[in-house]
């Protein structure tokens, strides 16, 4: 018998032998401190300030979920006497616990089934069943951790002005971690079709664009219709009763068609009924009889079922993303073609694409603009008013389109030494810089010009105004484009592709795009206090003003990288 083929017999017999307690903590904590990026052997200042900003978060997260709570009792938004139903809490851990499963569901199957690390793990002297388990324990803490720094605080606002009684603010810790075991087993068990899901449509390529386009144009008519169903007119202390019925059967709704997340926070915090505080109802002792069936049947079909499903899957990952790779015909295309083509690459998925972030600001940004506008539109505003409404506007969208321009800020050091490559080639070294820009500034202009268009069709503001502010906007954003290109060009002194000099990029992109915004509202707001077209006018002056200041610089570094080029 061939040697080499028993070793590898002898490897795979290896990987189904039984699970190891210590070679499982092993695996867990090399894995959580990868997750989590804490580490205090590593970096224990690194650690401790990571940790101390959770506390932070936890303790403002309380606060602010107890002003919450404090104020709508003042107001008496959901009761006429000063009380806040269960249901209101209740909504607000159902929501951010269905969303919050998502994530855990996606980044959960990525780790599982496609993660890279799968094939340097599978080589480890442990069994399958060992990394498995490893994984499965590193979600949990994480989730566990994530609903305990996140959904927590906002629960112990309620109940500290509900006046709940003292052990139960010691009991919503674990009862919260005992909820984080049942929905990383859930997760686990649908991790599976989810995986074959994905893994359906990545090797489909033709189904993707139809099927997201679909979900996109379903979810934009379905805001565009919630947002025009809004009254013309709104006035809130006029009509109050009508507002107030709403919020009534919104809660009742919850009650009644939302009752096993209704009951689930009473597991969690006890029930309250009036000014009754039930800290351990009879529902919560059914919630939790469920909750130990579930987690005790899932756990049978995780040891016999997923166990040995995963270890086969991880150990074909590899074999079927080669299988997937087809020859195409390599075809010319003039320089900048193919730099347009290989950013439309970047975008498309790649680990080193700095655009992705655009995408979900520049598709938020014309409905915040259409919802804002409906909104104060139908609010019977002074003069002053309509003032205060257009440089929130303004200020809105600035720092939406000029904080995104952040990500290339990075966009050359994330290609490393492709890179370095590209500027190698016999041509104009902006006509490579400018490409890193092309798609982004497409989709950044693209959406300004329909926000413009939402935002003046629905507040009624006139054409010469929007005229002028979308070109304003539009100088703004590019100049503010150019500004985080040249943060990241090669120059001796910016000790390029290192994690220092990329983070000092980001804050200074990020630090530009906050004042630039605040100073270039303040000026309008001066300037619409005194005018009207004019001070549209005034803004369109500054645009030009400081995408000139831009481009001069822009041109100047480009022609100095290109000397430097010769040079070399």
């Amino acid at each position: 018998m061939n040697p080499r083929l028993s070793k590898k017999r002898i490897d795979i017999s290896k990987k189904k032998e039984g699970f190891s307690f210590r070679k499982c903590y092993v695996v867990f904590r090399m894995l959580l401190q990868d997750k989590t990026k804490i580490s205090f052997k590593g970096n224990l200042k690194r650690s401790l300030i990571r940790l101390f900003s959770l506390l932070l978060l936890f303790a403002a997260l309380t606060a602010v979920s107890y002003l919450f709570y404090f104020l709508v009792i003042q107001f008496s938004i959901f009761a006429v006497i000063p009380y806040v139903p269960l249901a209101v809490p209740s909504l607000i851990m159902a929501f951010l616990m269905v969303f919050g499963f998502f994530s855990l569901l996606s980044g959960l199957s990525k780790s599982l089934f496609n993660s890279p690390d799968n094939k340097i793990l599978l080589t480890y002297p442990c069994s399958g069943s060992t990394i498995f388990f490893a994984r499965l324990m590193v979600y949990f803490v994480y989730e566990a951790g994530r609903n305990v720094f996140i959904q927590v605080p906002l629960l112990l606002g309620f109940m500290i002005t509900m006046g709940a009684p003292f052990y139960m603010f010691a009991y919503v810790f674990p009862s919260f971690i005992f909820l984080s075991l049942f929905l990383v087993m859930l997760a686990s068990v649908l991790a599976i079709p989810y995986y074959l899901i994905s893994s359906f449509l990545s090797k489909r390529k033709w189904l993707q664009l139809p099927l997201v386009s679909v979900i996109a144009i379903f979810l934009c008519a379905l805001f565009v219709y919630i947002i025009v169903s809004l009254p013309d007119t709104v006035d809130i202390f006029t009509n109050w009763g009508y507002y107030f019925r709403i919020i009534q059967n919104v809660v009742n709704g919850y009650e009644t068609y939302a009752s096993p997340f209704y009951y689930l926070t009473n597991f969690v915090i006890g029930d309250l009924s009036g000014f009754s505080y039930k800290p351990f109802p009879i529902e919560s002792l059914y919630v939790f009889l469920f909750l130990v069936g579930s987690i005790a049947l899932l756990s049978l079909f995780i040891y016999f079922v997923l166990n040995p499903y995963y270890l086969r899957l991880s150990s074909i990952q590899g074999r079927e993303k080669n299988k997937s790779n087809k020859e195409g015909k390599n075809i010319a295309l003039s320089p900048w073609k193919s730099q347009l083509r290989k950013e439309l690459l970047l975008l498309k998925g790649g680990e080193s694409s700095s655009l992705s972030p655009y995408v979900a600001a520049f598709l938020l940004l014309p409905f915040l603009c259409l919802g804002l506008g409906k909104f104060f539109h139908g609010m019977r505003l002074s003069s002053l008013g309509e003032v205060y409404v257009e440089t929130m506007m303004l200020l809105t969208i600035l720092l939406i389109t000029l904080a995104s321009t952040t990500a290339l800020t990075h966009s050359f050091s994330d290609e490393e030494g492709a890179y370095l490559l590209t500027r190698s080639y016999p041509r104009n070294n902006r006509l490579f810089i400018l490409s890193k820009m092309a798609v982004p500034g497409a989709m950044g202009l693209t959406s300004i010009l329909a926000s413009i268009i939402c935002y003046g069709a629905i507040y009624e503001l006139g054409i010469g105004e929007s005229i002028f502010l979308g070109l304003a906007l539009a100088l703004l954003f590019l100049g503010s484009c150019l500004v985080a290109l040249f943060l990241d060009f090669v120059h001796p002194q910016s000790k390029f592709l290192q994690d220092g000099s990329r983070s000092k990029a980001e804050k200074g992109s990020t630090l530009l795009a906050f004042v630039l915004s605040i100073a270039v509202t303040a000026l309008f707001y001066l300037y619409r206090i005194d005018g009207g077209l004019s001070s549209y006018i005034k803004l369109f002056a500054i645009g030009a003003i400081y995408f000139a200041i831009t481009a001069s610089i822009f041109a100047l570094k480009a022609k100095y990288e290109g000397k430097e080029d010769k040079a070399r």
